[in-house]
């Protein structure tokens, strides 16, 4: 078993290198890239900023950010529109958009997809997923006001994730990113959109003195933290799970010059 684990990972780490190379190659020929994070076209915060949009996080939140380095606030976005986006998402799914990838060893089951997040998919979203994409659009208002409270340099990559995850699907212990070498996480921002039934799949959090906090994925939650501060894992989902997420980037490239 330890050798097959073994087997895989090296595989996986192969397998990155193709697609590295794969992704240079679109970008040396200015080809539009849809990478799962690879290499994403960023932008600044202030040019994600609409109107319309409800703020979600208030100063206390912030200073929270600021001295525990984690916040998690609920009901951030009516009812309504939360089960809207979880509607948007069962659709994709049903669709056969969302696929899992056999070769992730950390969490081979979750059914995800990645999506644009420029202005031209957006306005087309806004027509067939409505309340996906208000979700989306209220998460772009953040990184500006995470750049103005917390004194960040940010960039924000024009793509966000959706997961689906059905029985027994979790996420092994882990950083987002470590220290900015393999990835330029900064600021990690879930949202929770669907948890039937309302047992298993919560997030949790592995803090200094060896405390453990976990966190449940009611939606309407969002939960923010510091992506290469704060480990932490998914316990395995008992039911219908999905997230959206955002990555906010630091300004700072990694070590691929991302």
């Amino acid at each position: 078993q330890r050798q097959r684990l073994s087997q895989r990972v090296l595989y996986r780490s192969l397998l990155n290198k193709v697609k590295r190379w794969f992704v240079d190659q679109l970008d040396a020929r200015g080809l539009p890239i849809g990478t799962g994070g690879a290499r994403s076209a960023t932008v600044l915060p202030r040019s994600l900023v609409r109107v319309g949009f409800p703020p979600c996080l208030q100063a206390e939140h912030f200073e929270l950010l600021r001295t525990r380095r984690w916040v998690a606030i609920d009901e951030v976005l009516p009812p309504n529109v939360i089960e809207r986006a979880r509607c948007d998402i069962a659709h994709l799914q049903a669709q056969g958009h969302m696929t899992t990838d056999p070769d992730d060893t950390c969490n081979p089951m979750v059914r995800r997809q990645w999506l644009r997040t420029d202005d031209d998919y957006l306005r087309r979203a806004s027509a067939s997923l409505p309340g996906l994409a208000f979700c989306i659009q209220t998460l772009h208002n953040l990184p500006e006001r995470f750049a103005e409270e917390l004194q960040l340099a940010l960039r924000v990559p024009l793509e966000v994730l959706i997961a689906s995850s059905p029985t027994g699907a979790g996420y092994r212990r882990h950083y987002d990113s470590y220290g900015g070498r393999d990835n330029p996480r900064l600021l990690t921002v879930l949202l929770y959109l669907s948890w039937t039934p309302a047992r298993g799949g919560a997030l949790r959090m592995h803090l200094p003195n060896k405390r453990v906090r976990d966190l449940k994925p009611m939606p309407g939650r969002m939960v923010v933290f510091f992506s290469q501060e704060i480990e932490h894992e998914v316990l395995p989902s008992e039911g219908e799970r999905f997230v959206l997420t955002l990555w906010v980037w630091d300004v700072k490239r990694d070590s691929f010059g991302r």
